[in-house]
């Protein structure tokens, strides 16, 4: 996706660096710190409370970003690799004692976006302030 506007001044965009990240030169050195660092999560520690709601969790995510687009590149996201370190700012996921920064890299641009960016929800559902049913509820005939 090209973006022809600057999404922080809404100034108009020339350079094609800048039409494929979203940002100018100046608004990109403004909101880059923003973005997790590429390659983070594999060096930083996840608190995992349960691995088995940690992974459904994680499924669970990878199925909803799979139909979403890249917010760089306009590429799906089927194939976007999935990640999460733990974050003060995170989101409060089931099977994690921690919040969690989650974030995808795109298959096509390689570039990292936070899950924030895609949705202001905060994946509802799979947060912890959500409804939580247990393993006998969950399998009551």
């Amino acid at each position: 996706m090209a973006y022809t506007r600057c999404l922080r001044c809404n100034r108009s965009l020339r350079d094609p660096t800048s039409k494929r990240r979203g940002y100018g030169p100046e608004c990109w050195n403004k909101v880059k710190h923003a973005l997790p660092p590429s390659g983070a999560p594999m060096t930083e520690r996840r608190s995992i409370s349960n691995i088995f709601t940690a992974s459904h969790v994680t499924d669970q995510l990878k199925a909803r970003i799979s139909s979403l687009s890249c917010p760089f590149c306009g590429a799906s996201l089927a194939s976007a690799s999935l990640h999460s370190y733990d974050h003060a700012e995170g989101l409060h996921l089931q099977g994690f004692f921690s919040p969690q920064w989650v974030f995808f890299t795109c298959p096509t641009c390689k570039l990292d976006s936070s899950l924030h960016r895609l949705t202001r929800d905060h994946c509802g559902d799979l947060c912890k302030h959500s409804v939580q049913q247990t393993l006998a509820e969950l399998f009551s005939l």
